[in-house]
């Protein structure tokens, strides 16, 4: 085998393994379990005052 021969086997070696650890994955209803509509904790607080903010509520 010569050397452009050896380059062109590992290019497509190191493709077909860059394809093999990649696939396709479907949703599940479990995703969708997330309350989007709801802030979070940490939402519509003053930059930088977020922990203090916290910490009044308790």
């Amino acid at each position: 085998m010569n050397r452009h021969t050896v380059r062109l086997l590992l290019a497509f070696a190191a493709l077909a393994s860059c394809f093999s650890l990649t696939g396709c994955r479907t949703p599940t209803d479990a995703d969708n379990t997330v309350p989007w509509n709801r802030p979070a904790d940490w939402e519509g607080a003053p930059p930088g005052m977020s922990g203090m903010m916290n910490q009044q509520k308790r």
